[in-house]
């Protein structure tokens, strides 16, 4: 394959992904990747290439097959082949698989990830004699454990790792990417290299340049998040941790010496990752949810859009299901945040499915619950995405045909002003059964054999598919703490009680996800 290609994932990879988890040094592995591109390791080639790909182009199958080939060889590793590049490909394809929706291949890559770190005793310091060496053994292991830390609070499992780190003596990573370059330059005379094919910007970003002081900021969060878990009352580390971050990364931007550039993407992911915990502690605030949304808008404006789908399926649909339940209840304000969410949905979208076939499954299942979402919220979802990327005559025959179908639905907004006392209790949503009995009916996906009426789920849809999309969508308003459910072998079967929040299909490597196929939501359209 052509090296400007590869250069691409690679610099792809590098400025969405390191730039928030720096597991690799750019430097090393662009000089490696010009000069001796065959000594890689390949998985973690693949990793690289793969999550590169999917970041400048989610339904690009080119993405899926680099991160494929990557997850076989991880897989069949044993034991006694475990390597530092090993750990380094696993966090990556991990995230990756994740992001994709592939959460029971994700699970299993950080079962290994957390079996590699134990087999590898990276949690003690380092005492290799290179200093690039012991850093990036450093890196390894603190971006595995806050990778970890967010996708067990996604999903509400556990791999294992978080439970070894009280015994860590390693400590952070300290040298940004240009001190390891300065450092290992001099026993090296591949420097001369990189320049010459790379061409290495003179003024690096802030983001590029402190990325890993950055990264502290995203170790202490990520242990803020577990305590949050599991001490929900405690606030005050996570105030603190507000109050003393470095004036790069906080969320007002200053305009110096004219300078007009956008708003970091990095501070603007960790603001978003500090409102999901306060999310995590109690899902049923709606000002974290909204302001999550917000910061996400802001980043869709500046075209931050790879940079956001990091937190997609982390912060964005937890926001979602929060105004997902008080839009259930005709609460006309979350009615409108909730189509906020669903065009940030779409528009961050790193699934497999286009971005018309997203919106559309989105639009049917929040139909199928009753949810009347004022058509003049979404319009501009359709509008952007009909002007983005034209349809074949067919499909744009039939997307037109869906959204006159969806126009015909009466709004929450109509109702209320055609009622004498600017309520809608008189009026009844779609597969509501009365007032008194706020059950939906659910012919095709019933859930009542084993659910109470208060913890009754959305339609489970098929899973075997490989086009999904990961979204938690909340169906209890009565929520008041996610402590129970974020913890270690949760059971979400019809001989347990299923969790007050987040819902779960009956899959335990599935908890609180959805899955949205085009296979299924066409059959509802």
């Amino acid at each position: 394959m052509a090296l400007d290609t590869l250069l691409a994932w690679a610099d792809s990879y590098f400025t969405h992904f390191n730039v928030l988890f720096p597991v690799l040094s750019r430097h090393h592995f662009m000089v490696q990747l010009v000069q001796s591109r065959h000594e890689l390791d390949p998985a973690l080639r693949y990793a690289v290439f793969g999550a590169g790909c999917h970041y400048l182009n989610p339904q690009n199958p080119t993405a899926r097959d680099w991160l494929d080939q990557c997850q076989a060889i991880l897989l069949d590793t044993h034991d006694h082949s475990f390597t530092l590049s090993t750990v380094q490909a696993l966090v990556i394809s991990s995230w990756q698989a994740h992001l994709q929706g592939n959460l029971e291949m994700s699970n299993r890559l950080r079962q290994q990830l957390a079996h590699a770190i134990q087999q590898l005793s990276l949690g003690r310091e380092p005492n290799e004699d290179s200093i690039v060496e012991q850093e990036m053994h450093r890196r390894a292991l603190w971006t595995a454990y806050t990778v970890e830390q967010w996708l067990s609070a996604a999903t509400s499992t556990r791999s294992g790792l978080v439970e070894q780190q009280p015994t860590w003596t390693c400590g952070w990573p300290k040298l940004e990417d240009s001190q390891l370059y300065a450092v290992d330059r001099k026993c090296s005379a591949h420097h001369e290299t990189l320049r010459a094919v790379l061409q290495p910007d003179e003024h690096p970003s802030v983001e590029a340049a402190l990325q890993v002081t950055a990264f502290g900021e995203m170790i202490k969060l990520a242990r803020i998040a577990h305590g949050s878990i599991t001490m929900p009352s405690d606030t005050k580390a996570l105030t603190e941790w507000l109050l003393q971050l470095p004036s790069y990364l906080q969320f007002g931007k200053t305009h110096e010496d004219g300078d007009d550039s956008p708003p970091s993407p990095v501070a603007r992911v960790l603001h978003i990752l500090y409102y999901t915990v306060q999310l995590l502690r109690d899902p049923t605030v709606v000002g974290p949810a909204s302001t999550i949304i917000h910061i996400a808008e802001q980043m869709l404006q500046h075209h931050q859009q790879s940079h956001l789908a990091n937190v997609v399926p982390i912060a964005i649909t937890l926001s979602a299901s929060t105004q997902l339940a008080q839009a259930r209840y005709a609460n006309h304000h979350a009615t409108i945040h909730l189509a906020r969410s669903l065009r940030v949905i779409c528009s961050a979208n790193c699934t497999a499915l286009s971005r018309t076939e997203l919106e559309r499954a989105l639009i049917s299942y929040v139909l199928e619950l009753g949810i009347l979402v004022d058509s003049q919220q979404l319009a501009p979802m359709h509008a952007r995405s009909s002007s983005s990327s034209p349809l074949p005559p067919h499909e744009q025959q039939r997307e037109e045909e869906h959204q006159q179908q969806y126009r015909r639905q009466p709004t929450i907004t109509a109702a209320a002003s055609s009622s004498p006392s600017g309520t809608v209790a008189g009026t009844k949503r779609p597969c509501v059964t009365d007032d008194m009995d706020k059950t939906i009916k659910r012919p095709a996906f019933d859930f009542s054999r084993w659910l109470p009426p208060e913890q009754q789920q959305p339609p489970s849809l098929d899973l075997s598919s490989d086009a999904w999309l990961p979204i938690m969508l909340n169906d209890s308003p009565s929520a008041s703490s996610t402590s129970s459910f974020f913890s270690p072998g949760l059971s979400t079967t019809a001989d347990a009680s299923p969790p007050s929040y987040f819902p779960s299909p009956p899959s335990k490597d599935l908890d609180c996800y959805y899955a949205f196929d085009a296979s299924d939501f066409n059959s509802i359209i």
